[in-house]
């Protein structure tokens, strides 16, 4: 999990998050980063008065998905996560790109009926090409290739914004040293 930075929704101006929960190996307590990531990146995007009334949008690609990669305690805390339980930042929407029909017809229903009907909403199953729907004009460069249309490596973008980080970090620092 991860931002894309730069990237913006159309409807609300919202920053993007990035998943990939098919990258989750269950013997790792991957769910435990993710969520933690989550945080850490909601954060991030809700610095400014600005950034709060924008929200935050995720985009899950539920390419390579597997039975195997769900577990409904850890889907449930993501979910509550998603709705400021952790993190009081709101979010605007959530792509769920590329579903398996398995997770539609099974795994989407539990998961509906567990969110109340006001953040229901946000939700939308869809497949790739319907990103132009709801994204910036202009947002291929900023996805990974693992989208159809992606410019950019996973493991960069990633990178990038570790790099841009660790630099304010430094910046903040000195500022408090000086």
């Amino acid at each position: 999990l991860f931002p894309l930075t730069g990237l913006r929704t159309k409807k609300y101006n919202s920053q993007v998050i990035y998943s990939r929960p098919s990258r989750c190996n269950k013997e790792d307590d991957d769910m435990t980063k993710v969520l933690e990531s989550l945080c850490y990146v909601m954060n991030d995007f809700s610095q400014t008065e600005q950034d709060c009334r924008d929200g935050v949008a995720l985009v899950t690609n539920l390419e390579g998905f597997q039975m195997e990669h769900f577990d409904e305690h850890e889907w449930h805390q993501f979910l509550m996560a998603l709705q400021g339980a952790l993190v009081p930042t709101t979010v605007t929407m959530c792509l769920l790109v590329n579903p398996p029909s398995w997770f539609q017809k099974d795994i989407w229903k539990k998961m509906r009926s567990s969110m109340p009907s006001h953040f229901r909403r946000n939700f939308h199953l869809i497949t790739s090409d319907k990103l132009g729907e709801y994204l910036m004009e202009d947002y291929q460069p900023f996805l990974p290739t693992e989208l159809p249309d992606g410019y950019r490596s996973a493991d960069e973008i990633i990178e990038d914004y570790v790099d841009l980080k660790s630099f304010q970090d430094r910046q903040k620092r000195k500022q408090i040293v000086a």
